[in-house]
């Protein structure tokens, strides 16, 4: 029988970990896993802490897909901006940039972008 990905998988909670670690995570070699004098991989979190000079950075991104991408009250660029910021909140960061990723389906109407 097929196992199929589900809304589940996406939550946060223990089934997107158990699939992360399954399929992603133990594919990455130990030294990657980490970042040194931060947090990386090695613990279940919504962002990498890496050590600076001075302090730390917090980098976090996130993607959506839902349908319809405009929907009462927002659309899909609002929902992954307010996602990734309330990421960085939750782990004491504050946001002072954004790192853009875009996931669009083959043939989705450039003009709607």
């Amino acid at each position: 029988m097929k196992r199929l990905i589900e809304i589940v998988h996406g939550a946060g909670a223990q089934e997107t970990w158990e699939i992360l670690t399954k399929i992603v995570f133990s594919k990455v070699p130990q030294d990657l896993k980490k970042t040194k004098g931060g947090y990386g991989i090695d613990i279940f979190d919504d962002g990498a802490v890496i050590a600076l000079h001075e302090g730390f950075m917090v980098v976090s991104i996130d993607s959506y897909t839902v349908n319809p991408i405009f929907f009462p009250g927002g659309n899909i660029g609002t929902l992954a901006a307010s996602g990734t910021i309330n990421d960085l909140v939750v782990m004491g960061a504050r946001p002072i940039a954004v790192l853009d990723a875009i996931v669009v389906e083959e043939g989705f109407d450039i003009d709607i972008l």
